[in-house]
């Protein structure tokens, strides 16, 4: 199951990444640095480094930020506020 968790960070890194070939984003090394430790701290013959997040995994280097593709101010009551008035974010 890990060697599909592993193709998914390659997969993310040719998508996110300039380029993937780059040491410091190594597959096995980001997969560790991601895992949840299950038993000792660091490796050991049970669960190896432990539980592996694979989301966690892509989400440390593919820094995904949502589109805005509409906002919508029907709702808005223009007696206690005019648009502009409010500050907020996304």
């Amino acid at each position: 199951m890990l060697a599909a968790g592993a193709a998914l960070v390659e997969e993310a890194k040719s998508k996110f990444l300039d380029n993937p070939a780059d040491p410091a984003f190594k597959t096995r090394d980001i997969l560790i640095n991601t895992a949840a430790d299950m038993e000792s701290p660091g490796w050991d013959a049970k669960t190896g480094y432990g539980f592996a997040y694979i989301d966690a995994a892509v989400a440390s280097f593919s820094n995904a930020s949502p589109n805005l593709i509409r906002f919508n101010l029907q709702n808005l009551d223009t007696t206690l506020y005019q648009p502009g008035e409010v500050e907020f974010d996304l």
